[in-house]
């Protein structure tokens, strides 16, 4: 692949850098520890076990194209079926199954050659107490915010000649369903350096991949929902199926903050976000107003929208 298409290389490491802080570590820091305390605190018939077997891939696979599906059929505020076509869906379903399914069924085939179990006892645990989520969001905070992460490897992926070695086979496809839905939203020539990090600590150290974990499993299928247009696009809800028809715009997926201070939203002036209507004011505005350096954004409280009471600017 890197001799074919050369640049896929930095795409594929930059995908590594601007994910694992923020999705994968905590299942990595959390998962060891978390094994031996209840290897030790748990009876042995608590800690049941599951084959990465041939039932196991085709029913991980199946329940992926299930919650697929469901996002393009069942998803409270999307687009009336008729607006994607029949062939549409079909497109995707093969395309997207092309580009984006294989990464588990390469990385499940080869967990199963060799024979690698899963523990569900510290998967479940994780999951109900949220124990990589917080360790992912405490290392957010320490570190780099996700959302500047992946707006700068995203536009870079886009730059001309790079996009076309990597990211390009994400867009391939005019606008989006779930079934384009990457789990970490991007093509298959981005995937090398992620498909080592869930190979690799499984074949050698036994744990298990990030991927499989509850925290990376829950922002793989919200994703779906994120490749979903919906019929009422207030809130920011279209603003990652707008850059699947606008690739120029909409670097940040689903937070529009680095993209308004950038100039590169699909409304730069105002956008409706998290509950918020965020208005953009430049350094100098039409009245010559503002202190000639400073990009400002106003974030103000929609009624109604759940959001905290209070006016900020950022």
């Amino acid at each position: 692949q890197f001799v074919v298409a050369p640049y896929s290389l930095f795409v594929a490491a930059a995908t590594l850098v601007a994910l694992a802080p923020v999705l994968f570590s905590g299942h990595y820091i959390v998962y060891a520890p978390l094994r031996f305390a209840l290897a030790r605190a748990l009876p042995a018939w608590a800690q049941p076990t599951v084959a990465i077997d041939s039932t196991f891939i085709a029913a991980f696979l199946l329940i992926d194209q299930a919650v697929c599906a469901a996002c393009l059929f069942a998803t409270p505020g999307t687009r009336s079926v008729p607006a994607a076509s029949a062939r549409r869906v079909a497109q995707s379903v093969v395309f997207g199954f092309l580009n984006c399914k294989t990464y588990f069924l390469v990385l499940l085939l080869l967990l199963a050659h060799a024979g690698v179990r899963l523990e569900l006892a510290p998967l479940l645990v994780d999951g109900v107490c949220g124990l990589s989520r917080r360790v992912c969001d405490a290392v957010a905070r320490r570190t780099m915010h996700w959302a500047p992460l992946f707006y700068h490897q995203h536009r870079m992926a886009h730059m001309p000649h790079v996009y076309e070695h990597a990211h390009k086979f994400h867009h391939y496809l005019h606008d989006t369903t779930a079934f384009d839905a990457h789990i970490y939203g991007s093509g298959a020539p981005e995937e090398f350096f992620v498909l080592m990090l869930d190979l690799l600590p499984a074949l050698l150290l036994g744990i298990p991949p990030a991927s499989l974990s509850p925290h990376v499993l829950y922002n793989s299928w919200t994703n779906k929902v994120g490749h979903t247009r919906k019929e009422d696009g207030r809130g920011g809800r279209n603003a990652h199926a707008d850059h699947h028809t606008r690739h120029n715009r909409n670097f940040g997926i689903y937070y529009m903050a680095t993209d308004m201070l950038l100039g590169t939203c699909t409304d730069n002036d105002a956008f409706e976000m998290g509950g918020h209507t965020v208005t953009r004011h430049p350094p100098f505005d039409a009245a010559g107003d503002g202190d000639g350096v400073s990009v400002r954004l106003h974030f103000e409280p929609i009624e109604g929208r759940g959001a905290p009471a209070g006016k900020f600017n950022f």
